[in-house]
């Protein structure tokens, strides 16, 4: 073999013992995000069943109305004529 030859052949080795261990650390580490995805969604199955089965039930319906009138209140108190200073004091009480 002729020497330029020799000489390409080392840099490529040298090159690819350079490469290998970046290249099976990336490997290794997408692996590993693809086992924690997996282990995420498999994990949230039962809660998505869950909402899923709930938002089907015709029980479900969206009311404007409320059984009290605290929420009126909060509104209220939070008025821009009340002084901005009052209207946790009013809130809480």
């Amino acid at each position: 073999m002729h020497w330029s030859k020799h000489s390409r052949l080392g840099r490529r080795t040298a090159c690819h013992k350079i490469h290998r261990p970046w290249l099976l650390t990336t490997a290794r580490h997408s692996l590993i995000d693809l086992v924690r995805h997996q282990q995420v969604a498999v994990a949230s199955e039962p809660t998505l069943l869950l909402l899923s089965e709930e938002s089907k039930e015709p029980n479900m319906t969206l009311s404007t109305d409320f059984p009290d009138e605290r929420l009126k209140l909060l509104f209220v108190c939070a008025h821009p004529a009340i002084d901005p200073a009052m209207h946790t004091p009013l809130m809480c009480s």
